[in-house]
């Protein structure tokens, strides 16, 4: 499938130390035990020196029992509750959160479309045909550098129509012609600016009409890679719209609401 470019593991943390431990037991064979190199201690052959990893299984416990015991080398356990069919509970023992993750996953998407100068596409097998209003060719034939410079690979086809070769990633499977339909009006209404206000206000545009929408259920998964991706955002606490992504409740808030304090 042309949009299938990256595979993710369900248990990545246990993936990489079992490869560590393949490639640990192949390097250092013959150039010390296992236990010396568990204290990040180096051990040298021909020509070679290797600083140890400290934090897989112990020697004794054998080389490989990491496969019999997966789960001792997972992620702490984490859960979340939906709320509403629009909002997440999560808590990290400290503070009790309750999450937008359309307006966070609004963020995420905006900030990688505006930010980024390496977006990752896909492109269709067959090209798409969009077709426009007049009025809605002539704006994007205008800006159509800018929409390309945002992952868009688009060209003029003739009376009113575009051909889409790609796509960012995370627009593959949507409606693309209503994303640009979108994209025009959003253009249309917002006049002629300078470059980066009109990038701004397309990359708005798209997160807008490509985050998640309320209602679809997350895993826990699904949530603890959302929150990861938030993190590294500028501003993780609001979408593009400037509505907070996340409310977060500390102990003494919650005694004051019950009043208890």
């Amino acid at each position: 499938h042309p949009a299938k470019r990256e595979v993710r593991f369900r248990n990545s943390e246990f993936i990489y130390k079992r490869l560590y431990l393949l490639l640990r037991d192949h390097l250092f064979k013959g150039t010390g035990s296992a236990a010396a190199m568990q204290k990040g201690e180096k051990r040298e052959g021909p020509g070679t020196e290797i600083t140890a990893i400290p934090g897989s299984p112990q020697d004794g416990q054998g080389l490989y029992s990491l496969l019999e015991e997966p789960a001792r080398y997972a992620f702490p356990p984490f859960s979340s509750l939906s709320i509403g069919n629009a909002f997440i509970a999560y808590t990290d023992g400290e503070m009790l959160t309750i999450l937008d993750y359309h307006a966070a996953h609004e963020r995420i998407l905006y900030e990688r479309l505006r930010d980024s100068d390496d977006i990752r596409v896909s492109a269709f097998l067959f090209p798409r045909q969009v077709r426009l209003s007049p009025k809605e060719y002539e704006i994007i034939r205008d800006h159509i550098d800018t929409v390309r410079a945002i992952g868009i690979d688009m060209d003029e086809f003739g009376n009113n129509v575009f051909m889409v070769r790609a796509v960012p990633e995370f627009l593959f499977n949507t409606d693309i012609g209503q994303i640009i339909r979108d994209i025009a009006k959003s253009l249309i209404e917002g006049g002629r600016g300078e470059i980066e206000a009109i990038r701004d206000n397309i990359a708005r545009t798209i997160a807008c009409h490509s985050a998640v929408r309320a209602g679809h259920r997350l895993t826990d998964t699904e949530v603890r890679e959302l929150l990861r991706e938030l993190e590294n955002c500028k501003d993780p606490e609001h979408c593009p719209h400037g509505r907070p992504t996340r409310i977060k409740f500390s102990p003494d808030n919650l005694r004051r609401m019950f009043k208890r304090r």
